[in-house]
């Protein structure tokens, strides 16, 4: 009980309409599923191996599935607007346009940024950053991406609205 009202209040201070307090309750009960449920299964799953792998990927993409459903709550104006964004998420059909060249090259950007990320993760440990010339590299990557992805022309930051 006591997890869930800290988030519910941390939702709260975010801001004060139903959606803040929904996205706050929605981490609580996340966070205390995940406390049951790493206390029940921790122990008898290996560390390593396929099924530590499958494990650990259901983990990231049932954390990311939830988090983001969670946001939806956090930037809706209202409760009702929330329902109706997840009213249509789920009824999505491939005959919608999933299948247009726009979203094909939305599709394509995600699976490109993914490998990214997973190569990233794979080859993190073998890169020298303590190298002078790797540093910079990493760093003028960094500024490029910001530059090219960044954006530059919407309204404020979101804390300084209130």
């Amino acid at each position: 009980i006591n997890l869930i009202l800290v988030f519910v209040i941390s939702g709260f201070w975010h801001g004060a309409n139903w959606t803040f307090i929904v996205w706050g309750a929605l981490h609580g009960f996340y966070y205390l599923f995940a406390v049951i449920k790493n206390s029940y299964f921790r122990p008898r799953l290996p560390a390593a191996g396929l099924r530590g792998i499958l494990h650990n990927g259901f983990n990231v993409i049932a954390t990311f599935s939830l988090i983001t459903f969670a946001w939806i709550f956090f930037r809706s104006p209202s409760i009702e607007t929330a329902f109706a964004i997840i009213g249509k998420i789920a009824s999505i059909s491939f005959s919608d346009r999933l299948l247009t060249p726009w979203n094909t090259a939305e599709l394509a950007f995600a699976v490109a940024l993914i490998l990214f990320m997973l190569a990233k993760e794979y080859f993190f440990n073998s890169i020298n950053t303590k190298s002078t010339f790797t540093s910079v590299m990493l760093f003028t990557l960094l500024v490029l991406s910001i530059f090219i992805f960044g954006v530059f022309n919407q309204n404020q930051f979101i804390y300084f609205q209130f």
